[in-house]
């Protein structure tokens, strides 16, 4: 599973085939992989802006694909702002 947390861009291609075997087997895998490299693309690169629209539709996303996501959307709602906030400097609520 070391693989489906790593960035794509950090795969060999070695790794790439593992990968694609562990998508092969379990299928589900595939788009629950997509979301996460998605959420880690939106902290990594956008705006405040950005951030909030492009997260907004990841949780869309997120809850047709795999319904069991809700209680995740619902922790981000909770927390929209303080999350949000994250964005202007680069820190969480958590380091001030």
């Amino acid at each position: 599973m070391w693989l489906f947390r790593r960035s794509p861009e950090d795969l060999t291609e070695k790794d790439r085939a593992k990968l694609e075997a562990l998508f092969w087997q379990i299928p589900q895998l595939r788009p629950l992989h997509e979301l996460r490299v998605r959420f880690k693309l939106i902290f990594d690169t956008m705006t405040k802006r950005q951030a909030s629209l492009a997260l907004t539709q990841w949780c869309l996303d997120a809850v047709d694909a795999f319904p069991a996501l809700e209680k995740v959307v619902c922790t981000y709602e909770k927390w929209l702002l303080l999350i949000l906030n994250y964005f202007p400097e680069g820190r969480t609520g958590a380091t001030w």
